[in-house]
């Protein structure tokens, strides 16, 4: 999707820039955009927020330059609703409650109202008494998870 987006805003720039008889170097600018969000899409996640947002500055700030203001406003909402509707989810675990952020806002779930939650193999599944189920792969980085001690947490949270 924000690939997508890119390549809109770069064949945009390609159609626009012969018509207000720009000068040829800001032709490369959509280019240049698309590259650096490619080539650091592969990166860690604060990498790829990081020249995510430095890309859209730059395209914004090149359509303002360029003076098309509904084409800057448009692709600005465009991409703020792609990374609201894109964003990866979080699981924040603690004695008290779970926190889950795919939702906007903060979906809170307490321990009543589980029957179950385990860990295996890279994949955390949630069982809830309402018979709902939320399984999701579970990419650690370089840290990585201790099943045993995890699935013992949590059945021991579920438990008291």
């Amino acid at each position: 999707m924000l690939l997508f987006i890119f390549i809109l805003n770069l064949v945009a720039f390609l159609y626009i820039s012969p018509s207000k008889n720009f000068p040829f170097h800001t032709l490369p600018w959509g280019g240049i955009f698309i590259l650096i969000f490619a080539y650091r899409m592969s990166g860690t996640a604060f990498k790829k927020i990081v020249f995510f947002w430095l890309s859209v500055i730059g395209i914004e700030v090149f359509w303002l330059w360029i003076g098309n203001w509904k084409i800057a406003g448009v692709m600005l909402i465009l991409f703020l609703l792609s990374s609201l509707f894109l964003k990866e989810s979080c699981l924040f675990f603690s004695t008290w409650i779970i926190f889950y952020t795919l939702l906007f806002p903060v979906k809170k779930i307490a321990w009543d109202e589980l029957n179950n939650v385990i860990f295996k193999d890279q994949w955390l599944t949630i069982d809830f008494k309402n018979n709902k189920l939320i399984q999701q792969k579970i990419e650690t980085g370089g840290a990585g998870i201790n099943e045993k001690e995890f699935n013992d947490f949590c059945s021991w949270r579920l438990n008291r």
